[in-house]
């Protein structure tokens, strides 16, 4: 019985020292972490107050080892600096500040867009042989855009001259007049040619108009490919008899290529006539 009542109190006697180093141990932790809340509280009250009375603090420290340089200084603070050498404060240069209505250049976003566009479109139907133009470049009225296979164009102009005309259903005509009398005889009425003709001819017609007062009452205009007067080599050259229908062009001055209306020409002209 002596012997379970001591065993009893070795027992206890240990469990006692265990609980006593356990509890040792956690007041040990629980001051350990106390004192570094306390010095975490404690330095980040000295920043703030440091923050606070920032201008305070440098002013005495100022008076104490003399003036602080400027970069040390926080915003809002005050501190004497030397002035550097060779600076004038009465001379800084500079800039005015203008309305934005007198800016050189305005920035914005947008989409670019014509001001205005017009289309080509093709009087007639054919083969493109010849783009004279690339995108962007700057023509002018009558300038060559592109250029046909004339081939199909000129089997039709010329099966249009076979049929009848003026000189097959008056007999002898050609024996008083030609094409060219007729066309002066339209004087001083108003006459335009769009597409041109032999030097000549067209001086006859001058002429006509000219005896009636009404040479302005004539206008003629040549193809592209005969605008230049050196390009019509065979103005002054006689037209033979029984010629091809292509020789027929060239002495004719014609550019069945580009034959066609050309209001360009003729409505600016016919407003003019009508006084519309």
């Amino acid at each position: 019985m002596v012997g379970r009542l001591e065993g009893r109190k070795v027992v206890r006697n240990e469990l006692t020292d265990k609980l006593k180093t356990k509890i040792d141990n956690h007041w040990e932790k629980t001051m350990k972490s106390k004192k570094v809340w306390i010095g975490l509280i404690a330095l980040v009250t000295l920043v703030a107050a440091g923050y606070i009375f920032q201008a305070d603090i440098l002013s005495l420290i100022s008076g104490l080892i003399g003036p602080i340089p400027v970069p040390f200084l926080g915003q809002g603070s005050t501190a004497s600096a030397q002035t550097p050498e060779g600076f004038d404060p009465e001379n800084i240069p500079t800039t005015a500040i203008r309305p934005a209505s007198e800016a050189a250049g305005v920035s914005a976003a947008g989409n670019i867009e014509l001001s205005s566009q017009r289309p080509v479109v093709l009087e007639v139907a054919g083969l493109v042989t010849q783009v004279a133009v690339e995108v962007g470049d700057q023509v002018a009225v009558d300038d060559l855009l592109l250029t046909l296979d004339a081939t199909d164009l000129e089997r039709a102009v010329a099966q249009n001259l076979d049929v009848p005309g003026a000189h097959q259903i008056v007999p002898g005509l050609f024996e008083w007049f030609d094409y060219t009398d007729l066309e002066a005889s339209l004087a001083p009425r108003p006459l335009l040619f769009t597409e041109g003709g032999r030097a000549n001819q067209i001086a006859q017609i001058r002429q006509a108009y000219a005896l009636h007062g009404a040479a302005e009452a004539l206008q003629v205009y040549h193809y592209e490919k005969y605008r230049d007067p050196e390009s019509r080599p065979l103005d002054g050259v006689e037209m033979p008899i029984g010629i091809t229908m292509e020789q027929y062009f060239a002495y004719a001055n014609v550019d069945a290529a580009q034959h066609r209306f050309r209001p360009t020409r003729a409505v600016p002209w016919l407003a003019k006539v009508f006084g519309i």
